[in-house]
């Protein structure tokens, strides 16, 4: 007899979705291609398939307030990591945190994910599951619509599902995505597991820094030591810590509409709720996103933009260079007078 867990991810900081994505109010928080938040979100995907009470919330320990305040999770359902070191420590801390036995399966998911046709997925799940109750690693394979250069990429040895994997990539350029796409051997990497507790085991042999300061860390009492001794782990992901290293891995294709809302030109091709109290003349790849209807934005004849309004803050970028916001939040925090709008 086993249980089955699913563990969402929502440490993030989303600074990509600045300014809707704030520090004390992440974009797992807030709703961007949907009614409800991220978090809800997902939570309503998963209960088809597993019990509200084997649901649980992985986040950072500053974002305990707007976590209790979703009212989705008894306060036994919420992780909450002390500082972020990526997810492997966010993985094993989930795993040692959750009572049970020795056959128990664990779902580890993120919480930003954009998924359509819920059946198929479900069904996936269910797959992903019977098969890492055999042993195996699991993760979900999608494959690519676009030649995308911002995922990361799985090899795999045949085109059946489950089929083995032979390597990860990482996040290539342009002409390698498109030749990872023509050669039909490659599927993103999506960034959901599934494997029983054994892979505990895994972390003892491949990450053992991270194993003995956790287990250092689960039996301190005194919070300082806690906090230190969580801050001092390594930052690595779960797919260079453990994943690349296990023997049995193993790729379940997906059969369901995916794709990762990791930033404001990821929610214009999802189409997100743009706002409708805008009149746009002339544009191309241009998009306004307002979080009401208090302004009337008229653009003309500007192409490859987005325009975020959220509170008392506009923000224009070049959507061709939206990985600059990281660096300019890290210039507004500098400054005492733009540290508050961060």
């Amino acid at each position: 007899m086993h249980r089955e867990f699913a563990v969402i991810m929502a440490g993030g900081k989303g600074q990509r979705f600045w300014p809707k994505s704030r520090a004390d109010r992440p974009k797992q928080f807030a709703s961007i291609t949907a009614d409800d938040c991220m978090i809800k979100e997902t939570v309503k995907r998963l209960l088809p398939v597993f019990p509200r009470q084997n649901i649980f919330l992985a986040t950072g320990q500053n974002y305990l307030p707007a976590a209790s305040a979703l009212d989705l999770f008894p306060a036994a359902n919420i992780i909450a990591e002390p500082c972020g070191r990526d997810t492997a420590a966010c993985i094993l801390l989930s795993v040692l945190s959750i009572p049970g036995g020795e056959n128990d399966i664990f779902y580890i998911l993120p919480a930003d994910h954009y998924i359509d046709n819920f059946p198929a997925y479900h069904a996936d799940i269910r797959t992903a599951m019977e098969t890492a109750s055999g042993g195996a690693v699991v993760i979900i394979g999608i494959k690519p619509s676009r030649p995308e250069t911002g995922y990361g990429y799985i090899k795999t040895s045949g085109s059946l599902s489950p089929c083995p994997v032979e390597c990860f990539r990482e996040k290539p350029d342009t002409d390698t995505a498109v030749r990872y796409i023509s050669s039909g051997d490659y599927l993103w990497n999506s960034g959901m597991f599934f494997f029983t507790r054994s892979i505990l085991g895994a972390f003892r042999k491949y990450a053992p820094e991270h194993w003995q300061i956790m287990h250092q860390y689960m039996a301190e009492e005194n919070n300082q030591k806690k906090y230190d001794l969580f801050c001092s782990l390594k930052k690595i992901s779960f797919d260079y810590a453990v994943l690349e290293h296990c023997a049995n891995l193993l790729c379940v294709h997906s059969s369901f509409v995916w794709d990762d809302v990791g930033s404001w030109n990821a929610a214009a091709r999802l189409g997100a709720r743009k706002n409708p109290n805008s009149f746009l003349h002339d544009c191309e790849n241009t998009h306004v996103f307002q979080d009401d209807n208090n302004l009337f934005f008229v653009v003309n004849s500007l192409s490859n933009i987005n325009i975020v309004k959220d509170g008392n803050i506009v923000y224009i970028s070049d959507s061709r260079h939206e990985e600059k916001i990281k660096n300019i939040l890290e210039k507004l925090a500098q400054q005492e007078t733009t540290r508050g709008y961060i």
